[in-house]
């Protein structure tokens, strides 16, 4: 099983953004017109 430090540590990232992705948080822009959203 992935655990969300195996992904932190492959991605580079906080384990904070990797549970707001995984969440859906980044799919809620937080402004009109100012989605916050991983970048590839």
């Amino acid at each position: 099983m992935v655990t969300i430090r195996d992904v932190t540590k492959h991605a580079g990232v906080s384990p904070a953004t990797v549970s707001r992705v995984v969440n859906g948080w980044w799919a809620t822009p937080t402004k009109p017109g100012n989605a916050s959203r991983p970048q590839s």
